[in-house]
């Protein structure tokens, strides 16, 4: 407070009141004038700040908002019957719908009926305490699609607990390996020997049929 006033007092120095010579003014009625311009003007020097820190909390609010919502990952926080309470585009993208109603859409929803049962199973102990292994669950979509979940506890809002979901889409990798399983299972159940080895000509894999 002490700064502002010092500020306002060097605005006061300008200040050329005509209309309030002190010479034709009592002493105290000048001193009372001028604390109440002093004031005036602290006032203006706190608003003018106040302005600029309001500023400062929008601009760090948008820069937050801007990764949180744009991130290469989906988010959403769930409170413990799994209704979805907060979440960024990349979640919608994933999903593939939008717009959610916040406090009211079940994460379920979004899952495959066979995955939705799991993760029933799981989500209360998963709730309490997220595993630090992904979970990886298939959503219900027209095409295809996986992805992976890491949770975290979180505090909500109102002060009870909450799960943060981290979600990737992981199809192509999911079914990727799908590809290579099914490769290496016609590799291993072949009626002739397969042998495979480095650049150096050590074995490193032979199927049943060598064996």
């Amino acid at each position: 407070m002490s700064k502002l006033r010092e500020k306002a007092e060097a605005l006061l120095s300008k200040f050329n009141s005509e209309g309030a010579k002190s010479e034709y003014l009592d002493k105290d009625v000048f001193e009372l004038i001028h604390e109440i311009i002093v004031h005036q003007k602290e006032l203006e020097i706190q608003n003018e700040e106040l302005k600029l820190k309001q500023q400062e909390l929008e601009d760090a609010r948008n820069k937050y908002f801007e990764l949180y919502d744009k991130a290469p990952a989906g988010y959403v926080t769930l409170n413990d019957k799994g209704i979805i309470l907060e979440y960024n585009s990349t979640f919608t993208d994933i999903i593939e719908y939008a717009p959610i109603r916040k406090g009211y859409t079940s994460f379920f929803n979004f899952i495959d009926e066979d995955n939705r049962d799991k993760l029933a199973a799981i989500y209360r102990d998963y709730f309490k305490k997220p595993f630090v292994t992904r979970l990886e669950l298939r959503l219900k979509s027209s095409k295809l699609k996986y992805i992976s979940l890491y949770g975290k506890s979180t505090t909500l809002p109102d002060g009870s607990e909450g799960l943060w979901l981290t979600i990737n889409d992981i199809t192509n990798c999911y079914l990727t390996n799908l590809k290579l399983k099914t490769y290496y299972d016609i590799i291993e159940n072949a009626q002739v020997a397969v042998i495979i080895t480095d650049k150096d000509n050590n074995i490193e894999y032979v199927n049943s049929f060598f064996s």
